[in-house]
């Protein structure tokens, strides 16, 4: 069946749409009263500073950028990323990963900002989001270089109206790129201004292999490698009873329905793994180099002590397991 193609709109049917609109809104604005349009003026105004502050996000994001990449480069602590890994310097670390991104984070943008990663995550969030958000572009310019000085010898245009700033960048490392070619330089130029989000997906298709974050990514996938992010420094439940309380329900029902999510696509392997962990199959192990979970609890050594009990009375406890301990525990307090 031959597709049918939509008929272009010609210059009288756009002024008879623009018409009707007019027509439209003056009919909407007539109908409401005058609490009706305060609240329509007030709303207008949030929604322009909303805009206005959108807009002036991506423009600080691209100066941040530029800052941190190409003003302070000579200055950043790179050496704290290649601490303990076979790269003698920055440009020789290849293949990043997510976890490789937010360790830049942690330990070169916040220490540059004179900030301790771990107190801003708790204590300042939002700032520290802003550094997640532009570390993968800095990682891309600190590699590749591309920021350029335009024919003005500026490196920002100025645009006019409600849009944000971009950045005069080189073409010639997205040019090697059929994808990124096609999609951001399809006139095959050889330098151009570009967005901080044109930027920002240059900058993941290069350093993490795709054309941004979100981009060849399940939402489970994208939720489960922040949580992975996380847990790679974090393994302590809070200190507040009920923030813990809410924390161990939220574990439970995480774990059990990730089984669940196993079992119905009949990942067996990953779930009898799993088992293994926590029930410590190795039986030919000695038990101090057996890894499952079991043995966190399970083996403690032989504990031999004397506790007294209410009536004073000495008890002997002898134990090699941690349920046998707290047992015989309970039955003298």
């Amino acid at each position: 069946m031959e597709k049918i193609q939509p008929q272009k709109k010609t210059m009288i049917d756009k002024i008879e749409t623009d018409n009707l609109v007019k027509k439209e809104i003056n009919q909407f604005t007539k109908s409401l009263n005058t609490n009706q349009k305060a609240t329509i003026e007030e709303t207008k105004k949030l929604v322009e500073n909303r805009s206005d502050n959108l807009v002036g996000g991506e423009t600080t994001d691209l100066q941040l950028v530029f800052n941190f990449a190409h003003k302070l480069k000579d200055v950043l602590p790179l050496n704290n990323f290649t601490k303990g890994t076979d790269a003698k310097n920055f440009k020789q670390f290849n293949d990043f990963k997510t976890t490789d991104v937010k360790h830049f984070t942690d330990v070169v943008l916040c220490v540059a900002m004179g900030k301790n990663a771990d107190d801003i995550k708790d204590s300042d969030s939002y700032f520290y989001r802003v550094l997640r958000d532009i570390s993968v572009s800095i990682i891309y310019e600190l590699k590749f270089n591309v920021i350029r000085k335009n024919v003005d010898n500026q490196y920002f245009n100025n645009p006019i109206g409600r849009k944000p700033k971009q950045i005069f960048i080189s073409m010639s490392d997205l040019n090697k790129f059929d994808k990124l070619k096609t999609k951001y330089n399809s006139g095959g130029n050889t330098s151009d201004y570009v967005s901080f989000q044109t930027f920002n997906a240059i900058a993941n298709f290069r350093i993490l292999g795709k054309e941004n974050n979100s981009d060849n990514k399940s939402t489970l996938l994208r939720k489960l490698e922040s949580l992975q992010d996380y847990l790679v420094k974090n393994k302590i439940l809070s200190t507040d009873p009920t923030m813990k309380q809410a924390e161990i329900s939220a574990i439970n029902f995480v774990v059990s329905d990730l089984m669940l999510m196993l079992d119905s696509d009949n990942q067996f392997t990953q779930i009898a793994d799993t088992l293994t962990f926590i029930t410590d199959r190795e039986a030919d192990a000695d038990l101090d180099d057996k890894v499952g979970l079991v043995n966190f609890h399970k083996h403690i050594g032989n504990v031999e002590f004397v506790k007294y009990d209410k009536m004073k009375k000495a008890k002997s406890i002898v134990a090699d397991t941690g349920d046998s301990f707290l047992q015989q525990v309970k039955q003298i307090i």
